[in-house]
């Protein structure tokens, strides 16, 4: 398979190396990446350099995209070479917003090109360890997941304050599909920030048939760290995440703490690699682009309850043509709707002003009638279409 990479986050940098490292897969160019650029032509001196992602669309070898950033070039080339049939891998960011994610998903529905977000957790062999635990039941019935993190604190103040909202919704992207996970599908989002200048922040998930789930992250002096714990009926399980790894304890009732001992994933690239093949070749993989859109979806949430400071109802509404159209088309007939109030009014201040004769007057009544008219035609379309056939 033909890789091209689009976007400079170095965290396609293991990846890029399990393509370079694999017999049936090469890396033929690259797009927007200056700031790795280097580390490319190092890995593959031979490596085509295109200046903008257009280049791309006349790579008739290119069998796959990387979309390894969130710029607006880059977005908009990710959706023009999935529209094109290209697969795409998705390193996800949460500055590339769900309006770019339903996008993608319709033009999926149209291309049928393949699309697999790479969340980094789902290749830690400590949380596949976790998981296969909860599967075996050795914890019994979940009832609490709780994800603390730790940040380093913003770079130019002396105050205790947490990075950019990007950054924080970052970690907040990854850590939801974590917790999703090991939870299930999350429908009830309610999130609280400390104030104008944010110290901490906590998100709160819950849903029908979902153990409540817990996520907070404070700002401090020191290193990135986090703990993930998950407590079940018959013990809890400890996963401690930093910068150099991650360690998976098991604390059972009434018994003595069993630290886990699990190979550290030295090329969690391979492992991405392996699974996009999967679902390039029609196979069922985890993750799979409906993680992505939940994701998504509850950051949003997220940002709104935060805002609106009261719970969130996240529906997980599937994004099609039927559903665009509907919402276009109530935006129209509001505008006419405006249009009509401010035509009556306009009238009113002409015809006090002027005498007007009665072929106005007869054009002038059939305007206020028409606007209405169109909103109630355009309303009567909107519940009478039918969605897309799908072959």
């Amino acid at each position: 398979m033909n890789f091209a990479l689009l976007g400079d986050d170095d965290a396609s940098l293991p990846l890029i190396r399990a393509i370079i490292a694999h017999s049936e897969h090469r890396l033929t160019a690259v797009a927007l990446a200056e700031s790795i650029l280097p580390e490319l032509l190092r890995q593959t001196p031979s490596l085509r350099i295109v200046p903008q992602w257009e280049d791309l669309l006349t790579e008739e070898t290119l069998d796959a995209l990387i979309v390894a950033a969130s710029e607006e070039d880059v977005l908009v080339g990710a959706k023009q070479l999935a529209a094109s049939g290209k697969s795409l891998l998705l390193l996800p960011r949460a500055a590339q917003g769900s309006t770019f994610v339903y996008e993608l998903s319709l033009i999926r529905d149209d291309s049928q090109a393949t699309l697999f977000p790479a969340f980094p957790h789902r290749f830690d062999p400590d949380v596949c360890r976790m998981r296969q635990l909860i599967d075996d039941g050795a914890l019994g019935t979940v009832l609490h997941l709780q994800v603390e993190r730790e940040i380093p604190k913003r770079v130019d103040s002396n105050a205790p304050l947490l990075p950019p909202t990007e950054t924080v919704d970052q970690i907040l992207l990854e850590d939801i599909d974590l917790m999703r996970q090991f939870g299930g599908d999350y429908n009830r989002v309610t999130a609280l920030r400390s104030g104008l200048a944010p110290t901490h922040a906590t998100v709160t998930l819950a849903g029908d048939k979902c153990p409540k789930a817990t996520w907070s992250i404070k700002a401090t002096s020191t290193q990135f760290r986090g703990h993930l714990t998950i407590t079940g009926d018959f013990g809890t399980a400890i996963l401690s995440m930093d910068q150099h790894g991650s360690t998976l304890e098991l604390q059972p009732v009434d018994t003595a703490p069993i630290i886990i001992e699990t190979a550290p994933n030295i090329d969690a690239g391979s492992d991405v690699l392996q699974r996009f093949e999967m679902a390039v070749t029609g196979k069922q993989v985890d993750p799979d682009w409906t993680d992505a859109t939940h994701a998504f979806e509850i950051i949003d949430a997220a940002r709104r309850s935060d805002e609106k400071r009261r719970t969130i109802d996240v529906q997980f509404e599937t994004t099609s043509e039927r559903a665009i159209f509907k919402t276009q088309m109530t935006a129209i007939g509001c505008g006419v709707l405006v249009l009509t109030f401010v035509g009556l009014v306009l009238y009113l201040l002409v015809a006090s002003l002027f005498e007007l004769n009665q072929t106005v007057l007869r054009v002038a009544r059939f305007l206020w009638i028409a606007p209405p008219l169109v909103f109630l035609l355009l309303q009567f379309f909107v519940f009478i279409a039918k969605p897309p056939r799908s072959d």
